[in-house]
């Protein structure tokens, strides 16, 4: 039965599964293959070298060729949606295709022309194969043997040691999403029935940052740690460079190679079992491969993950001290890592071999080595030797300083990223593996300044939480300066970071006088300047209806702030056809204008009203902005009070017919007090549901609608509209107000702003065992509804072990859960349709087959108020003999598909 065929199961609202991809008697005339990945790793966003989960290329039926004769040859492309960037040999790259998985003592590499390292049928010939480069997203595998497998085999094709770009994508990126590692494959002379598979996931990078000395607070992200010139420092422990593995396993050794000490990177070792993921740089690497283009190094790395910081602006006469080893703080003192923890050394450069840098000394217990500084730069760099961690972890290395009293001030900042960094991200003969975007953002490190206690001039705030520069160095306390009369400095007054949606400071002069940035002379005598503040308000005015009038303030404020403590006049001043109704929010009343007291931010609105009252759709919020899901509160006036209003109605769409595009149309009910929504899957309106219901029902190709957080409010001639949608399409759209009032006056649609919507991603349930052993075992899944559908009972859950998410040809075990009525089904290949149903908690041996048996009295399910969690007993059958992936997936409460989301692997005996 082919991947894309469907079944339908009475009951189940009509939605049809795809079922798994298994042979079929049509398919014995041909070879069909399907494509899937054997890993998805999260790949580093700077990472121009990453490291991708192998291709796999599954392939069933066909007529198996005779004896003696020749096996026919295939190409085999595989098309990316990155760079290729892995190694290359005059043209020839370092990924490979591996022939049905051979074990090591059984691969055979094709060193030569591809066309003379044919089968014959029954005497198979060399089963590993070189790609070339045929642009640079697509790799080619030439004169690749396939024989057909015939009915009920198959053959599998790996491809492995593919490296790609992993910080360049193709626009548009969705929004809170991350970049997906795309390979689709052809294959000559086969049907290629599923051709595209995800072979990694961009997600996040290496996270650097500068903290405290003691390893638990941040620094000042400007200058890091602030130290006087004014006496000598010696050995001081001033700041620590962190380094963050954010996603699992970003700090990769060289190899999996053994650590027996931190100054010596072993030597590596092999690694050529098929389909084995690493957790290190180098990938598939036998070297025992013949030395032709390098095969023999194929994913072999150059060195493992390195940490590089580059310090600029270290003053004459300074002395900086990393330490060689990372370390583990415990309440702010440091101490050298244990074997079980991450293991990384001090190496002479970011590119070359691994050349441990000499210890200087130890401070603070720590082994440390002092930097080569020219020119007021250094640079170290760490090597990764080990990473046990496959979690969040940090590589913490601190940093020392001694100088002399008199040294000069300045201050040093530090480029911190993953190393080494390179401009080559394409295919490449020399560049490094791996290689990394330069960042080229700088922190603060450290600072010397001419800042004493003592110092007879002083610089100060009014107010205090502002800031002030001396000479462009800033500052966010009080500072004394240990100036020489007659000197020249620049003084510039900084507000602090503000809130610039409600409040703002504004500087306005110095006690001596000078404007916000101006120079002084230094006195002979001892001078204190202080910086003046004014804190200023935002007043949010507004007319409503926008185009019936505008908002007039004594004195203007171009910008919507003004003085904490000042009187501000505020007028309503009416366009033609138009009157002054009254003001809401911080006035209230019909007397125009009115005086505001300015005492915190503040919102008014002046209303309006037409010399003859007339129906309108007057206003939604938000009017603009972009999300996965929101709150729309749009508001209708009726001509002789909110009661005359028939029905009104809030559209999202391209354009008031639909624009050809998905659209959002909820209609509200007046008089029957329910909701409806016009369901453009459908090409009707469904519901009514009343406010305050859960319910899902109001759904259609764009949105749907939350009717247990959707309400209405009715104040005197007023109707607010309050609508939660949860968005399934992305795309930009306008929004749309209408009503009809009891005298069939239709405003007809009034556009009231712009919005960028988003579909919210469907999550795929989560697995508790992200690895497991034995032949019976209880897999419990957790899924978490939507924001305002909890609870609901709609939908489905699946769970799938198997080879891959196809089924690849061979036993699996595929169980479903239909939310709506309860009951457990299994989808048996034995008989070629699904098994069922069971109820949970209920003794049957119904579902059961040859390659699994689910013990449904032992299984469970539990409805929670956001979400269900399930607990499924399966008892695996020797034919699921293997290691097996476990995949799920859902249709949720709102009738949104999920793709097979990968959730871990089981071993079965």
């Amino acid at each position: 039965m082919r991947a894309n065929q469907f079944f339908r199961i009475a009951g189940w609202f009509g939605i049809a599964l795809v079922a798994l991809g298994l042979p079929a008697a049509a398919q014995t005339q041909g070879v069909s293959c399907s494509v899937a990945s054997s890993d998805t790793p999260y790949l580093a966003t700077s990472n121009y070298a990453a490291l991708a989960g192998d291709v796999v290329i599954t392939c069933t039926g066909g007529t198996p060729i005779a004896a003696g004769r020749p096996v026919p040859n295939v190409v085999v492309q595989v098309a990316l949606n990155a760079n290729y960037t892995g190694r290359t040999v005059g043209g020839v790259t370092e990924s490979l295709l591996l022939i049905d998985d051979p074990a090591p003592a059984n691969q055979i590499a094709c060193a030569t022309d591809a066309a003379l390292c044919g089968w014959t049928a029954g005497s198979p010939g060399p089963n590993v194969f070189a790609s070339t480069l045929q642009s640079p997203t697509t790799l080619a595998f030439q004169n690749v043997p396939l024989d057909p497998p015939g009915h009920g085999g198959l053959r599998r094709f790996r491809i492995t040691n593919i490296r790609v770009d992993a910080a360049h994508w193709p626009a548009p990126r969705p929004v809170y999403a991350f970049g997906v590692i795309m390979a689709q494959v052809s294959m000559t002379g086969v049907t290629m029935v599923i051709d595209t598979a995800r072979i990694g996931n961009a997600f996040t990078d290496i996270q650097a940052s500068v903290m405290g000395a003691n390893g638990e607070t941040p620094a000042d992200a400007a200058a890091g740690t602030v130290l006087p010139n004014c006496t000598a420092t010696a050995n001081q422990r001033i700041s620590t460079l962190r380094f963050a593995q954010v996603s699992p396993r970003q700090f990769r050794p060289r190899s999996q190679a053994p650590l027996s000490n931190v100054d010596t990177s072993p030597v590596p070792l092999a690694q050529n079992v098929p389909g084995t993921v690493f957790f290190s740089e180098s990938g598939f690497y036998n070297p025992g491969f013949p030395v032709g283009n390098q095969l023999n190094r194929a994913g072999l790395a150059d060195s493992g993950t390195r940490l590089q910081a580059a310090l600029s602006g270290i003053p004459a006469g300074a002395t900086v001290y990393v330490a060689t080893v990372p370390v583990t703080f415990t309440n702010g003192v440091p101490a050298q890592n244990a074997n079980t923890e991450i293991q990384a050394r001090l190496i002479s450069s970011a590119t070359g071999a691994f050349n441990p840098v000499a210890v200087s000394t130890a401070l603070d217990g720590i082994p440390v080595a002092a930097l080569n500084i020219v020119n007021g730069n250094a640079v170290a760099v760490w090597e990764i030797l080990a990473n046990p961690a496959n979690a969040a972890v940090n590589a913490d290395f601190p940093v020392w300083i001694s100088y002399p009293a008199g040294t000069q001030p300045g201050a040093v900042a530090v480029r911190a990223q993953p190393g080494p960094s390179s401009a080559v991200n394409t295919a490449s003969d020399t560049a490094p593996i791996p290689r990394y975007v330069d960042d080229t953002t700088a922190k603060g490190l450290f600072a010397i300044r001419p800042t004493c206690a003592a110092g007879p001039y002083f610089v100060t705030t009014n107010l205090a939480g502002q800031g002030f520069s001396v000479d462009g160095v800033e500052y966010k306390t009080p500072q004394g300066f240990n100036w020489t009369p007659g000197t020249s400095h620049t003084l510039s007054a900084i507000p602090a970071a503000q809130n610039l949606t409600s409040y703002r400071y504004a500087a306005r002069n110095w006690s001596d006088g000078g404007a916000p940035t101006h120079t002084i002379v230094v006195p002979g005598a001892g001078t204190t300047y202080t910086a003046h503040f004014q804190q200023q308000f935002k007043l949010d005015l507004s007319a409503s209806p926008a185009d019936w009038g505008a908002v007039q303030t004594v004195p203007v404020a171009a910008d919507g702030y003004f003085d904490s403590g000042s009187d501000v006049q505020i007028k309503g001043i009416a366009n033609t056809g138009y009157v002054f109704a009254d003001f809401q929010g911080a006035l209230s009343g019909s007397v125009n204008p009115q005086t505001l007291h300015v005492t915190g931010a503040g919102k008014v609105v002046a209303e309006f009203a037409t010399l003859v009252p007339s129906t309108s759709a007057l206003s939604v919020t938000p009017a603009s902005g972009s999300d996965l899901q929101g709150l729309f509160q749009s508001v209708y006036r009726g001509a002789r009070g909110a009661q005359s209003l028939l029905w009104v109605e809030f559209l999202i769409a391209a354009a008031p017919d639909g624009g050809g595009q998905p659209f959002c149309f909820v209609h509200y009910d007046v008089r029957g007090q329910a909701f409806w929504l016009y369901s453009d899957a459908y090409g009707f309106f469904v519901g009514p549901v009343k406010a305050g219901v859960n319910s899902s029902d109001l759904t259609g190709s764009d949105c749907t609608l939350s009717t247990a957080l959707s309400s209405v409010d009715v104040s005197g001639d007023r109707l607010q509209f309050n609508a939660q949608v949860l968005f399934k399409v992305t795309g930009d759209r306008s929004l749309y107000l209408r009503a009809m009032d009891d005298g069939n006056f239709d405003t007809g649609w009034v556009p009231r702003g712009i919005f960028n919507q988003h579909a919210l991603p469907v999550s795929y349930p989560g697995l508790t065992q992200q690895s497991g052993t034995g032949s019976v075992e209880t897999f419990r899944m957790t899924e978490t509804d939507p924001v305002g559908f909890g609870g609901l009972k709609k939908g489905w859950e699946q769970l799938l072990v198997a080879v891959d998410q196809t089924g690849g040809g061979q036993p699996f075990c595929f169980v479903h859960y239909d939310r709506a009525a309860s009951q457990f089904w299994m989808y048996s290949s034995d008989v070629g349709f699904f098994l069922g149903p069971v109820a949970p908690g209920t003794a049957s041996n119904a579902l059961d087959s040859s390659a699994c048996t689910v013990d449904t009295a032992a299984s469970r399910v539990t409805e929670r108020p956001d979400g269900v969690d399930l607990e499924i007993k399966v008892t695996m059958k020797p034919a699921m003999s293997g290691l097996k992936l476990l995949h799920t997936r859902i249709q949720d409460v709102t009738g949104r598909l999920s793709s097979w989301g990968f959730r871990g692997t089981h071993q079965v005996p």
